[in-house]
């Protein structure tokens, strides 16, 4: 959500700085929620105002 900060932003700002080059300062902004829902809507998945974030391989 808008306003979230600390480590569990950053994670997920490390993933998407790899498939859209986000800046990561581990601070949920703007461009952190475009860029989870540009990821969302490349992949066919609903957007929702709370995402939920699940790191490769689990």
């Amino acid at each position: 959500m808008v306003g979230n900060s600390g480590a569990g932003v950053k994670t997920l700002q490390k993933s998407l700085n790899f498939c859209t080059g986000l800046t990561i300062d581990g601070s949920y902004g703007a461009k952190t929620r475009d860029a989870v829902m540009k990821v969302q809507s490349e992949r066919g998945e609903l957007r929702t105002a709370c995402t939920v974030h699940k790191p490769a391989g689990r």
